[in-house]
């Protein structure tokens, strides 16, 4: 949806009238009076204001939302993105979208949802999912906090069968190794018992990527 100071009022006039100097001029006079009461009431609108709430504020705001799955541990930066976004939440919760919205939100990285039928080598059971996640928790209460904020946004019919934290390593490693061999040869003597020292060198390198590693963290399986 525009906003109302994005809109050009002759581009809402019928065609006939878009030639009419007087209507063409009346729709300038409209849109400049409208960008002028826009700017007047801009502080009087909350979400414009979310940007320069404190943090007080931006709890009592979310608590009057009712916006279920807001964390008051959260940083305030995700809070403010929460409450920003809650109405285009709101109208897809419980889908695969909302929720990786939600978690990418509070955990800052790449969260992503497979669902069952998106496994890689076989099929789940139906209505499963797995979580990929850069967030790595570091305590029990870290992990029920993450726990809880899912089972108040997925899918009730959803189950979880595990939460993967993924470590994407772009890195090179290089191996190499070199044999040494020293032989003498009697045809190659240049005096008596004075022999010519042969060196042959075999080298190898090799070159590799690392993969990315993707541990099992919380195995949180749960009907």
């Amino acid at each position: 949806m525009a906003r109302y100071d994005e809109i050009e009022s002759r581009w809402l006039l019928p065609v006939f009238m878009r030639a009419d100097a007087l209507d063409d001029a009346m729709a300038s006079f409209i849109d400049e009076f409208g960008e002028d009461m826009f700017d007047l009431t801009r502080p009087y609108s909350t979400w414009d204001a979310l940007d320069d709430m404190d943090e007080q504020d931006i709890d009592a705001l979310a608590d009057e939302l009712n916006i279920l799955w807001y964390d008051p541990l959260a940083s305030l930066e995700s809070k403010r993105d929460i409450v920003r976004n809650c109405k285009h939440i709101q109208a897809k919760l419980g889908t695969k979208w909302a929720t990786e919205q939600i978690l990418n939100i509070y955990y800052s990285g790449d969260t992503k949802i497979t669902e069952w039928f998106e496994y890689e080598r076989t099929r789940g059971d139906p209505n499963h999912f797995i979580i990929e996640t850069e967030y790595t928790p570091t305590t029990s209460a870290e992990t029920l906090r993450f726990m809880e904020i899912l089972y108040k946004i997925k899918r009730k019919s959803a189950i979880l069968d595990k939460v993967y934290a993924v470590n994407n390593m772009d890195a090179d490693a290089e191996a190499g190794a070199w044999m040494q061999e020293v032989r003498t040869d009697d045809m190659t003597a240049i005096e008596p018992d004075t022999f010519e020292v042969v060196i042959m060198r075999t080298e190898w390198r090799g070159h590799g990527h690392l993969q990315t590693r993707r541990v099992d963290v919380m195995n949180a399986r749960r009907d």
